[in-house]
């Protein structure tokens, strides 16, 4: 079983200690939105690696991760054989990062978090 959880922080480094209850620590994947980071800046969270990551520079205010369980965690449940970021585009209207994952049952996995700005209109989102 893999298990995965999606959080808007609206800020990461100040929102970190929330990243610490029995639901994500019982997580294998998180997905992360609005991380509030400064472009070069890396915020550690307990128990977890991040290993896909992107933000529009200059932007402060949006950026996603993914970050994955750490592999010494005794509460990891899957085994991820092969995992890596994938490239994704940069846009206007927001954020997004990806990444490939093989379990260790041969399975394949795209994973993939996606934060929209705000106020952007439907029309540019399809487009």
């Amino acid at each position: 079983m893999l298990s995965m959880v999606t959080f808007n922080c609206q800020s990461l480094r100040k929102n970190v200690s929330d990243l610490s209850d029995p639901v994500i620590d019982s997580s294998d994947i998180l997905f992360l939105s609005e991380i509030w980071s400064n472009d070069d800046e890396n915020v550690d969270i307990p128990n977890f690696n991040c290993f896909a990551k992107f933000k529009r520079k200059n932007v402060r205010s949006a950026g996603v991760t993914i970050d994955q369980k750490s592999k010494d965690s005794s509460n990891m449940n899957i085994a991820l054989r092969y995992i890596r970021e994938i490239s994704m585009g940069q846009s206007s209207i927001g954020d997004t990062c990806a990444a490939h994952c093989v379990l260790d049952d041969g399975i394949n996995i795209i994973m993939v978090v996606v934060y929209i700005s705000f106020n952007s209109t439907v029309n540019n989102i399809v487009t």
